[in-house]
């Protein structure tokens, strides 16, 4: 994470400022398995849905951004009721978009249950790139 978003090596990671916050309480019909696990598919939507509430596909780099690649380490889980807290940990931009760094706690403990890395790319920047290569 420090070498990706380009992060100071003295500090420790939690120590680091949040960009934005958005809280969701995840829906106990939809974004739950029959064991009352999350779906992984669910934090994916829901980090979507939290970059939309900041903006991040709204900028001026990433219009009509796209997801290009994301990582995701799991460290938890969530129980269905308890509300999630989306946390923008760093934001660096790219020549195409940007890396953003989003941070997943249950709100009721703080406890981290995720760790999200997304590439988004402007998909204008896609059509100018996938023109090239078929000229």
């Amino acid at each position: 994470w420090r070498e990706r978003f380009a992060l100071p090596t003295g500090a420790p990671l939690a120590a680091l400022p949040q960009l934005a916050d958005w809280a969701v309480t995840p829906c106990p019909y939809n974004d739950f398995n029959g064991a009352g696990l999350l779906y992984f598919a669910s934090f994916q939507a829901l980090a979507d849905r939290a970059h939309g509430h900041w903006g991040l596909h709204a900028t001026e780099r990433a219009a009509q951004g796209v997801v290009r690649e994301r990582q995701m380490v799991f460290h938890g889980n969530v129980n269905p009721g308890e509300a999630l807290r989306f946390r923008l940990r760093a934001l660096r931009h790219t020549g195409l978009g940007h890396w953003s760094w989003t941070q997943v706690q249950r709100q009721s403990d703080g406890r981290c249950v995720a760790d999200l890395a997304t590439l988004s790319v402007a998909l204008r920047a896609i059509r100018t790139l996938v023109g090239q290569a078929g000229a």
